[in-house]
């Protein structure tokens, strides 16, 4: 398992990412099919614009939301996002799926990510990819 979280030790709430790290090192490859080498991944949810406070933002992706609000970021079939949002109405980005990757490689959106997260050392994780074996 591929885990990061944010570089604010300071923070109350603090963000964590993780993703399988086979399917990471997949995206990867797939990126470098392309003669790509990303600076960082990026999970979708993230790419979403930063709501006002007690909004909560939703791409509806189809066979997938995205949903970024406070303390809240995740991409989940649509059955559960309802259900993890609860009585929480958000409000629908109209940007498509293809802006939102496209800010997203902005070199400051990418540096931001990137200089944002850290490894945790009791954890099998990483901040530089492909995670080893």
């Amino acid at each position: 398992l591929h885990v990061v979280l944010d570089a604010d030790c300071g923070a109350t709430l603090r963000t964590v990412a993780a993703v399988e790290a086979d399917t990471l090192r997949g995206w990867l490859a797939r990126a470098a099919a392309f003669g790509l080498r990303p600076d960082a991944a990026v999970p979708e949810a993230l790419l979403l614009p930063t709501p006002e406070a007690g909004a909560v933002h939703l791409l509806d992706a189809g066979d997938r939301w995205l949903v970024r609000g406070d303390g809240l970021a995740f991409s989940a079939e649509p059955e559960l996002a309802r259900r993890v949002l609860g009585d929480r109405e958000p409000q629908r980005v109209e940007a498509g799926f293809e802006q939102l990757a496209a800010r997203a490689l902005q070199p400051s959106s990418a540096a931001r990510w990137a200089s944002s997260v850290r490894p945790n050392p009791k954890m099998r994780s990483c901040t530089t990819c492909p995670c080893p074996p």
